[in-house]
């Protein structure tokens, strides 16, 4: 998206952008603060499928997301979490990144993309938005509808 597009944009959707660049600072497989170092998401295909769809859906209807924030009550924070956890489980539950049924490619960003919605679902249970025992049972569900589709 264009640069000036997203410095002129309203606070709300600066902090929803500002939540992905923190994401993309994390390490691979980090599930606490954020430390930029190598092996971060930003280096992941994975992660940059995911936030080019929010970001684009951020940027393109930005009145909207700062309504959504301003409106409902809903943090930035939460916003952009629940994001990278729908679109990644989507994602790797389409069949798309799959080799065959049942078993995802290990060449392309189908294990990363698991990897990715577990660390939304911890962050959002951390966050208090998800009850544990509901967050184990996506994590459950996701991998059930890998197995089944491919």
């Amino acid at each position: 998206m264009s640069f000036f597009k997203k410095i002129n944009a309203p606070k709300e959707v600066q902090a929803l952008l500002g939540v992905l660049d923190e994401i993309a600072c994390r390490r691979v497989g980090q599930t606490g603060i954020s430390i930029p170092i190598a092996n971060t998401w930003h280096d992941s295909e994975a992660f940059q499928i995911v936030r080019n769809h929010i970001e684009n859906l951020i940027l393109a209807r930005p009145e909207w997301s700062a309504r959504i924030i301003q409106e409902q009550g809903i943090s930035p924070r939460q916003w952009v979490w629940q994001g990278v956890a729908n679109f990644a489980g989507d994602l790797v539950e389409s069949g798309q990144y799959h080799i065959y049924r049942g078993a995802l490619n290990p060449m392309g960003p189908g294990e990363d993309l698991v990897q990715l919605f577990d660390m939304a679902v911890d962050e959002l249970t951390r966050m208090g938005v998800l009850q544990p025992d509901y967050a184990e049972k996506q994590k459950a569900g996701l991998r059930e509808n890998i197995r089944t589709v491919g």
